[in-house]
């Protein structure tokens, strides 16, 4: 398995191997403090795979007044500080289901208690363990709910070893003196240097290097008094970081996204509901914030023009909502189109998003409406849709095979429009196809089956046919996900320069076409192996 297998599991764009996805849950709670793509390279290579936590004995005191001195109200332990702690960053993460944000918290906290040792004798600390969380998250994509678990229990992680730097255990024989705590905690900056003072200078806040330095009187402050102080030299951090220079690109028609920018440099892309496909890189709490307005108004605008046409999102289900919403922002439809779409609320995700596809590629509206309400299942509403583009299959027929296929529900749409038609014009439209040289061409390159590269995405090639249009041959891809009728694509081109820039092999093509090569010449050993080309990746 290589990166972009485990990349495309923790996606849920393949199936999962829940032993693979439990050694990687395991390296992770031992290295989240990584940056996530040198932890997706470390574990993949093996690096820090023998890493084991130090055990520490009578830990939980130390997380216990670690809590006790937090400024957050109503938390009695490690569990409610990151619930509560995390809940206030998730709220500004639109993107993620509630289901994902409630296991972002189980995940960090799984985390911090690999890091701090407060597994029970059972292996869980609050009914979280490791088995708990691989039943979780089926639908979930996982490299978002990881990374952005990951940057929390790293906060929450160098806050708690800030405190024990300074925590000393309260020893009875001697109290130590304490500064009064019905003294407000004064700040000012001199010089680029933020200083926190009580009768005195307490501790001094570099804005520049970021670095912190306490001075002597801060050890006689109580706790609350001390993370307070840290608390504020936080937020000044905050404040201090620098101000993203994000813009928004105009549409990528070849992505069918929206680029941000980071100055002149590619950030990521932003989905039609405004969420993000690829992050370039890790994103600072301000970067984050700069990143979501953008896609709060993505959203906003494919949302306003729905609701223009008087189109009610909440009539339709969850999943149904993101394919309106792609045909407005994604396949940038007309909105006569959009109207269509709109008025079946009560059609299946399926039929929805095929009917989305068929619109942008120029169907009528009589034709889409048929899929529409069409109760057939996706393979016959497949070939129905070939048959229509191509135009050799009226709406009559259509709808008479449904009808039969009511009747006779193995009844295969291919075999049964045979038995209708003349078979003279099946080897007619056959011929036509044998005589496009460019299907030849295109076959020779790419054999059925092959595994092919589309968009950062594998599929398998599953037909290549002349299109009956001015000489252009339609290309079919399909991929795992065969359910997911906006995940298998189509594509018309002309020339064998246009598909070459859109399709690539797969590595593991190129490694057999290179080895037949090798056997058939059985010279030119040295050649290199190819190698797969490496995904960029989102905080």
């Amino acid at each position: 398995m290589n990166r972009d297998d485990l990349l495309q599991m923790l996606r849920a764009t393949k199936p999962r191997d829940k032993t693979f996805l439990e050694d990687f849950l395991t390296y992770q709670a031992l290295h989240f403090d990584e940056d996530w793509e040198s932890l997706i390279e470390n574990f993949m290579t093996g690096s820090g795979q023998d890493d084991v936590p130090i055990p520490i004995e009578n830990f939980e005191a130390e997380i216990s007044a670690f809590v006790m001195a937090s400024s957050l109200s109503g938390v009695t332990d490690l569990a409610n500080y990151t619930q509560t702690f995390g809940q206030k960053g998730l709220e500004k993460l639109p993107q993620l289901s509630q289901e994902e944000k409630d296991l972002v918290i189980e995940v960090a906290l799984y985390n911090l208690a690999t890091r701090f040792q407060l597994f029970d004798s059972d292996g869980a600390y609050h009914s979280i363990s490791l088995l708990t969380l691989l039943d979780k998250g089926d639908s979930a994509n996982l490299v978002n709910v990881y990374r952005i678990a990951n940057n929390l229990s790293d906060r929450i992680s160098r806050d708690i070893e800030q405190f024990l730097l300074t925590y000393e255990p309260e020893v009875v024989a001697e109290e130590p003196e304490v500064a009064d705590e019905t003294k407000t905690i004064g700040f000012r900056e001199e010089e680029g240097v933020i200083i926190a003072s009580l009768e005195g200078d307490l501790s001094q806040l570099d804005v520049i290097t970021g670095k912190t330095s306490h001075l002597p009187f801060y050890e006689q402050l109580s706790l609350p008094q001390k993370f307070e102080i840290l608390t504020y030299f936080d937020q000044v951090r905050q404040d201090y970081s620098k101000i993203p220079d994000f813009r928004r690109g105009a549409f990528d028609v070849a992505m069918e996204m929206v680029p941000v920018y980071d100055g002149d440099q590619l950030l990521t892309y932003l989905e039609a509901d405004g969420s993000m496909y690829e992050l370039q890189r890790d994103l600072t709490a301000v970067e984050t914030e700069a990143l979501t307005i953008i896609s709060k108004a993505i959203l906003a605008e494919n949302t306003n023009r729905l609701r223009r046409l008087e189109i009610s999102l909440e009539d339709f289900g969850v999943q149904k909502q993101g394919i309106l919403l792609d045909a407005v922002g994604r396949f940038r439809l007309k909105d006569d189109d959009l109207l269509l779409l709109g008025a079946y609320p009560e059609a299946s995700e399926t039929s929805l998003a095929l009917a989305t596809e068929l619109l942008q590629m120029g169907m009528v509206h009589d034709k889409v409406t048929f899929f529409l309400t069409s109760h057939l299942t996706l393979d016959d509403l497949r070939q129905v849709a070939f048959a229509f583009l191509h135009e050799d299959c009226s709406l009559e027929t259509a709808s008479a095979f449904e009808e039969a296929k009511q009747r006779q529900p193995d009844l295969a749409f291919k075999e049964w429009r045979e038995e209708m038609l003349n078979p003279q014009a099946d080897i007619e439209l056959a011929q036509t196809g044998q005589d496009n040289p460019l299907v030849l061409e295109v076959l020779e390159t790419y054999p059925l089956g092959t595994t092919v590269s589309y968009k950062g995405q594998n599929f398998d090639v599953i037909a290549v046919e002349d299109a009956g249009l001015d000489g252009m041959v339609r290309v079919e891809l399909q991929n795992d996900y065969s359910l997911l009728v906006d995940e298998n694509s189509v594509l018309y081109v002309r020339t064998m320069e246009e598909i070459s820039e859109m399709l690539h092999l797969a590595p593991s093509e190129l490694i057999v076409e290179k080895e037949e090569q090798t056997q058939e010449l059985d010279l030119f050993s040295f050649m290199e192996e190819e190698t797969s080309s490496i995904e960029a990746e989102m905080t």
